[in-house]
């Protein structure tokens, strides 16, 4: 029968099964680090954190001990025997099965998880190395709440050092761009025989081109090189339609281009005499009407679109009548209305007119052709849907007065526009949402219904900024698709 005070230092256990007569467990700081079991027919097991320890490692023991020498044999051979310890502390997945014959109360590890252990170390504090270098660096995308206060240091540090070598390397370009104009260039302008002989040359090569227009431009530019004086230039009409479109698309673009001296293109102020030709005041717009009535040629269907745009709230002198623009213009009625609202109770006021903060316009397009124009503008502040109701039927008075047919008006959702919708509801009153109404302009009583239809792309983006914004992002609306 097997005794524990054989066994020095080990505790018995209760049997987990009939097979074991006994079982020893070993404490090595706090922990189960050995275990022996003792079967029935007097034969025994070591193991070392679970792994069963083989008899070649435990030496020369007893296998089936009889005297007390061969248990505390057995003891202290199970206990010489240690489990590689691996480095799961680095890496999860980096365990160990070796077993190891060697008495110490510390971590022990093979050779092979030993030399790991050192690449593995070298490695982690390469990484935290480099986190830390690339955290600081000038050129780092960390955000700067992340870096603590000797971070931020460094890396202020790193961006006066970048900061320095760049302005050192701009400086050394322009020194060397310098050196070499002086040494190799030429001066053309204090070179009349040179400048001569370039414009000869570029006037005699005479290239081909695919098109008339590049044709056209070369010539041009040819043109405004040869003259002394620059403000003499005439410009082609052609050339300047394609400036106006040019100026129009990017305004800062074509100033670029101009100022940089790659092309020679007309001036702002010439472009704006061209645009300028007529003079625009706001109302109903006579002259667009004449001439959308000339392009319709009996097709007189038309969709009239008005929508609101942002202006700059300023005045403007103008110099050709000596007049301010820039006020609040509703039409005859509605300014009339707008200045006894407005009016100041204060008497010592000297003005009581407001100025403009947008531009309301009217715009008629063709139901069966790509014909529109702007038919009417207004300068508003604070739009209200009286006001648009008055403006609205007086340019439907103007075009049908010209046999131009509004059958529908197009405007976005705006609460103005919507209003404005709800105040044409005696019309129709069986219709359960108010979608058309009668228009008394016009002289075809069978066909006098004009509708109202809401702009395709604001219902698109009303509904997307509707879905964005239920149940996340900034979370105001609550929508449930089922």
């Amino acid at each position: 029968m097997v005794r524990s005070r054989f066994l020095k230092g080990w505790f018995r256990v209760p049997r987990k099964s009939t097979e074991c007569s006994a079982e020893y467990i070993y404490y090595t700081r706090g922990n189960v680090t050995h275990k022996l079991l003792f079967y029935a027919d007097n034969t025994w097991a070591g193991f070392a954190r679970n792994v069963q320890i083989t008899t070649e490692l435990l030496g020369d023991v007893a296998l089936k001990p009889v005297t007390h020498n061969d248990y505390r044999n057995i003891s202290e051979a199970v206990r010489k025997c240690q489990l590689c310890s691996g480095n799961t502390d680095l890496d999860a997945a980096a365990s160990c099965t070796v077993m190891l014959k060697i008495r110490c109360n510390r971590t022990v590890r093979c050779q092979m998880c030993a030399n790991a252990r050192e690449a593995m170390l070298l490695a982690q504090r390469r990484k935290e190395t480099a986190d830390v270098s690339a955290r600081i660096q000038a050129k780092s995308r960390t955000p700067l709440s992340a870096l603590s206060p000797q971070e931020l240091k460094q890396r202020a540090s790193n961006l006066g050092r970048l900061v320095d070598s760049k302005n050192t390397e701009l400086a050394r370009c322009k020194d060397k761009i310098k050196r070499l104009s002086n040494k190799q260039s030429i001066s053309l302008a204090h070179n009349s025989d040179v400048n001569k002989l370039v414009h000869e040359t570029v006037v005699k090569a005479e290239p081909k081109f695919d098109s008339e227009f590049k044709q056209l431009f070369w010539q041009q530019q040819v043109k405004q090189n040869s003259l002394k004086c620059k403000t003499a230039m005439r410009w082609h009409p052609m050339m300047i339609r394609w400036a106006l479109t040019l100026n129009s698309i990017t305004g800062a673009g074509y100033d670029y281009v101009r100022e940089s001296g790659a092309l020679d293109l007309p001036h702002a102020n010439t472009l704006r005499k061209y645009i300028c030709f007529k003079e625009k005041s706001c109302g109903i717009l006579n002259e667009n009407i004449d001439m959308l009535k000339s392009k319709l040629k009996g097709n007189a269907d038309v969709a009239l679109m008005h929508d609101e745009i942002k202006v700059k709230d300023k005045l403007v002198y103008n110099r050709a009548n000596g007049e301010l623009i820039g006020f609040v213009e509703l039409g005859d009625i509605n300014t009339a209305f707008h200045n006894i609202e407005s009016e100041p109770t204060d008497t010592s006021t000297v003005d009581s007119k407001q100025i403009a903060s947008h531009a309301l316009c009217f715009m008629a397009r063709s139901l069966t052709s790509k014909n529109c124009l702007p038919v009417a503008q207004f300068a508003t502040n604070s739009l209200t849907a009286d006001q648009l109701f008055n403006m609205f039927w007086e340019v439907v008075g103007a075009l049908e007065t010209e046999g131009i047919h509004v059958r529908c008006s197009i405007s976005d959702g705006a609460a103005t526009n919507r209003k404005f919708y709800m105040m044409h509801s005696n019309d129709f009153p069986e219709d359960p949402v108010v979608h058309r109404c009668i228009n008394t302009f016009t002289e075809d009583t069978e066909h006098n219904t004009l509708y109202f239809v809401s702009d395709v792309p604001h219902l698109l983006k009303t509904t997307r900024n509707c879905v964005e914004n239920s149940h996340g992002h900034n979370n105001t609306r609550n929508l449930v698709v089922s």
